[in-house]
This record gives C-alpha cells, sequence and structure tokens, in this order.
C-alpha cells in the first residue's frame, strides 16, 4: 500500500479507486467501494494481477499500458471475483510516486444516478491535484532523506527497547511460504530466559521444536486453523521443553500481521507454571473438601441414626412413667401422697420435653426440622405458655405481666414450634431472675413484623459469655443455675425464629436483667422454600 493516510482518504470516497503498479501489473491498493463492485475483500486482491480483478483483457494486451488507450468516463467491463463481467464507467490516470509509476482507476457502477459521475469527475479532478502535490511533497522529502532516516533510526532503537526489555517473552515467527510450524526471525531477552536458549540459537529452531511431545499435535492444529482462517489473534495455553529438559506451561497470544511481504505472527508467551501449580492445589483442596463433606455427612447422619434410636427408647421407658403420674395425680386424694405424684409427673413431662427438644436440635443441625404453619394469633400462643408457667412462678416468688398491642394481626407459623420458643424464653426468665422480681412479656406489630420480648430483672449476662448465647450446648454457670440443663432451648429457638424467616437477638446489662426478643414476618401465604431452611 502507499500510505495510511491515502487509504482513509480513498476509503472515504462513493466511488470505486484501485492503485496498479504499471511495472508489475500488480493491485497495490483498493477502496471499499472498489472491493463491493469486484465481490471480494481487500487482501484477496491486493499483490494480485489487474487481469485477475477488474480488467477481463488478457496479459500483454492491457488498453491502457500495453494498447496506448486514453480511458476517460468511458463505459468498459469490470471481472469481478466470481468471473461475471458487469459495465462500469472507467476512468485512468497515471501517477508517478517517489520516482515509480502507478495506474489510477475510478471505477462507476452505471447503475448509480448521473449527477453522482459530475461528483464524481469533480473528485477524480481534486484526487489527481492531491497526488500531484503529494508527488511534489514527496520529492521534497526524498531530498532531506537523512533526516527522515535518522528519525527511522530513532524510531527503531525505541523499538529495540521495547522489544527487548518486556516482562513478557516476545517472538516474530515467519509463516510465509512454508508449511506450519514456521521459524523464529527474532526473539527478546524475556523469551530467551524463559526457555534457557540463546537468540541465536532460537533463530535456528521452530515453536514445534520446543514444543512438548504430548502438545505437538494440538499446537499445530491451532497454528493451522488461525492461518486458514485468517482469524485476527489466537490464543491458546502450549507447553514448552526448555533446554535444561523443564516443563514450561505458557499462555500464547499470537496476531498474524503481513511485514514486508511476510506473514508474521506476533507471538507474547506469558510464564502460567505458577498458575497451573495453584490450580492442582486449588483442585486438591477442593477433592479433599468434597471427601470431608462427604465424611462430615456420614457422621451427620450416623449421629442422626444414633439420636432417633436414643429418643425411641428414652420414650419407650418413660411413655407408662407419663401414663402411670398422669392416673395417680387424678385417683389419689392424699395431700402427701398426691404431692408426690405431681413431682413424679412434673420431672416425666420436663424429662420428656428435654428429649423432644434434644431431637429437634439434631434435626435442625442436619436440615431435617420442618414446620407446619396454620394461620393463627401470637397472643394465645403466649397466654397458653403464661398459664402454663404460672404456678410455677408463683411458687417461685415471681411475677409474669403481659404488654400486648392492640393492633396484632394474624399470621402464618407453627404454633407449637413457637409455643416451644415462648416457653424457652420465660422458662430462662423464671430460672434467673430474683424472688420478687417482675417479668414483662410484650408483643406489637413492628413493621412487617411480629415483635414478641421477654424482659426479666435478672442477673444479666456478663458480656464475656454473650457471643455463644445460642450455640448448642453451651450454658453460663451461676449460683442461681439450680436446674441444670443441657444448654439446647436458645440454639433450638433460634433454628425455630430462623425457620420461619424471622430474627431472634437479646440485650443485657450484667447485674440488671436481660431482654430477649424475637420477630415473625406478618404473611397470609406460606412460601415452601422457607420450612425447609434448617
Amino acid at each position: 500500500m502507499i500510505d495510511s493516510l491515502d487509504t482513509i482518504q480513498i476509503d472515504a470516497l462513493p466511488v470505486g479507486i484501485v492503485v496498479i503498479d504499471v511495472l508489475s501489473r500488480k493491485i497495490v491498493n483498493i477502496n471499499k467501494a472498489a472491493q463491493k463492485l469486484i465481490g471480494a475483500e481487500a487482501s484477496e486482491i491486493i499483490g494480485h494481477s489487474c487481469h485477475k480483478f477488474i480488467c477481463p483483457a488478457a496479459e500483454g494486451k492491457c488498453p491502457i499500458l500495453d494498447m496506448g488507450q486514453s480511458v476517460d468516463n468511458a463505459e468498459r467491463q469490470l471481472l469481478t471475483s466470481s468471473g461475471k463481467l458487469i459495465t462500469i464507467l472507467k476512468t485512468a490516470n497515471k501517477v508517478t510516486i517517489n520516482g515509480q509509476m502507478f495506474l489510477y482507476e475510478v471505477l462507476q457502477d452505471v447503475t448509480d444516478p448521473v449527477n453522482l459521475r459530475k461528483q464524481l469527475q469533480i473528485q477524480v479532478a481534486e484526487r489527481t491535484k492531491e497526488l500531484a502535490e503529494i508527488n511534489s511533497k514527496l520529492v521534497r522529502e526524498i531530498k532531506n532523506h537523512e533526516k527522515t532516516e535518522l528519525k527511522l533510526n530513532e524510531l527503531f532503537t525505541r523499538y529495540s527497547m521495547f522489544f527487548n526489555n518486556c516482562n513478557d517473552g516476545l517472538t516474530l515467527i515467519d509463516f510465509s511460504g512454508s508449511i506450519p510450524p514456521g521459524k523464529y526471525i527474532e526473539v527478546n531477552k524475556a523469551f530467551c530466559q524463559m526457555v534457557n536458549y540463546s537468540r541465536e540459537e532460537l533463530l535456528q529452531l521452530t515453536p514445534l521444536d520446543l514444543t512438548a511431545p504430548d502438545m505437538k499435535d494440538y499446537a499445530l492444529a491451532n497454528t493451522k486453523l488461525v492461518l486458514e482462517s485468517e482469524y485476527a489473534v489466537l490464543r491458546f495455553p502450549n507447553v514448552y521443553i526448555t533446554k535444561d529438559g523443564r516443563r514450561l506451561d505458557c499462555e500464547i497470544n499470537a496476531s498474524f500481521v503481513y511485514l514486508a511481504g511476510r506473514e508474521v505472527a506476533v507471538v507474547v508467551y506469558r510464564d502460567i507454571s505458577e498458575t497451573k501449580r495453584l490450580e492442582q492445589s486449588l483442585r486438591e483442596a477442593y477433592e479433599s473438601e468434597l471427601q470431608a463433606h462427604a465424611e462430615v455427612e456420614d457422621q451427620l447422619n450416623q449421629r442422626n441414626y444414633f439420636m432417633r434410636a436414643l429418643v425411641h427408647e428414652l420414650k419407650t421407658l418413660l411413655t407408662p412413667l407419663l401414663a402411670s403420674s398422669e392416673y395417680l395425680v387424678s385417683e389419689l386424694s392424699d395431700s402427701t401422697l398426691l404431692g408426690y405424684a405431681r413431682n413424679m409427673q412434673n420431672g416425666a413431662i420436663n424429662l420428656n420435653n428435654k428429649i423432644d427438644d434434644l431431637m429437634n436440635l439434631a434435626k435442625g443441625e442436619i436440615g431435617q426440622l420442618q414446620i407446619d404453619p396454620e394461620y393463627a394469633d401470637i397472643r394465645k400462643v403466649i397466654g397458653d405458655c403464661i398459664d402454663y408457667l404460672q404456678p410455677q412462678a408463683q411458687k417461685m416468688q415471681k411475677r409474669i405481666v403481659l404488654n400486648f398491642d392492640g393492633d396484632i394481626p394474624l399470621t402464618l407459623f407453627d404454633k407449637t414450634m413457637i409455643h416451644q420458643v415462648v416457653l424457652n424464653l420465660l422458662s430462662n426468665s423464671l430460672k434467673f431472675s430474683r424472688i420478687g422480681s417482675e417479668i414483662c412479656v410484650a408483643a406489637l406489630k413492628s413493621g412487617d413484623n411480629i415483635r414478641v420480648s421477654v424482659k426479666d430483672q435478672g442477673t444479666g449476662i456478663p458480656k464475656g459469655k454473650q457471643q455463644g448465647i445460642f450455640t448448642p450446648y453451651y450454658r453460663i454457670k451461676t449460683k442461681r443455675d439450680r436446674y441444670g440443663g443441657l444448654g439446647l432451648g436458645l440454639a433450638l429457638s433460634k433454628m425455630i425464629v430462623e425457620l420461619h424467616r424471622g430474627e431472634i437477638w437479646f440485650t443485657s446489662e450484667y447485674g440488671h436483667g436481660s431482654t430477649f426478643y424475637f420477630t415473625l414476618p406478618i404473611r397470609s401465604e406460606w412460601d415452601e422454600d422457607t420450612d425447609n431452611r434448617g
């Protein structure tokens, strides 16, 4: 091509422009309009004889160059890439650039409007004038060739500095006139260091000479693919064998360009050996994690099986005790014996509840705890819990106070499980509050939720022991802890509340009591995915 500026100018013209080297009769430049007329891309046309495209005349019988005819806006036949002849208007002029003569042809489809012909004539005249000016300018610039040569040397120095000082490996590979694998024609220092060869040694080798035996077919297939398909950029991994026998994992980025008539690949090499090592480590860690997960899942299943078996055995022994104590309480009239019977019944009920807590917690830990929501009133559930614990509160000389907001709507929740949550919170408050103190249970509508709180005037929780309060089996030992327990209540309560898509939290000041809160979303329909979040 003449120069990049010339290409930009002729591409802007609406008519076809073709530039032909008079001596070789080869096409050296063509604009987009001419490419469209011929039906081929510039890369398919440039470098070929004008007799293959454009002119249907035989070689040696060119009407303009061989027979001396002049063509000025005359009708001629245009030979397209498919071999078809189409009628066009042609204007041809000879121009001299840098001492070399070119034929400048203007091609116009006769189907275009007449006014385009006039416009073409004007543009051709203007372009001819521009070319004459360019020719004069080039003649002047030739006289200053020493200054130009100095600038070129400076540019070459800059290129060399960039090429040789780049951190990534860089090579130029000549693929012209040969079947792949091509040949190195330039390599930088970084690439020499990567493969441990000198520049002189590499210039005698091909890329396949360095490629690992198990990667040769892969690398060759990728190289052929990009050459045959004329891809602009090719990116693929490859493995090279260094001079000292090491395997070198690289990421290849190759772009193909025409350099002085040769098809040359500009290739960038990035060492990814460390990345490969990390990927392998990550893969091994992932496989180890999968194995550990399987082992944990197996342990959980075994634990669940053991827990179910334990609960079954305990329930089997406890059932007759519950039935017997209930019968004795209903039949005995002697106050002393009745007291013993009630103690036995309360102990059996308490043990039964602990067993249920243990089972539900085990289910929650492996995601098998499910809820059965129904449309209900939270105030009724809280009232039932207070009625159940009121005798115990009176016996402990403590008072339970209710404070309900008047605007609490019905909502969907599992009454049995929320009953258990309220019972756990109230039981803890009774357990740890002072004699004669007051426990306040409140419920109110808060945005899209119902918020329930249980506030006591007990000992409170030290700051250093608050973090694990909802952890299973976590217990804070105090002088008031006369009732024992497994530390399951708050952990199970948290599971149940979160299964309802609610939240549970607390505030506490040591020596002044604690307040536990939980929320239930107000809803009229239940999301099917909600009840399996354990």
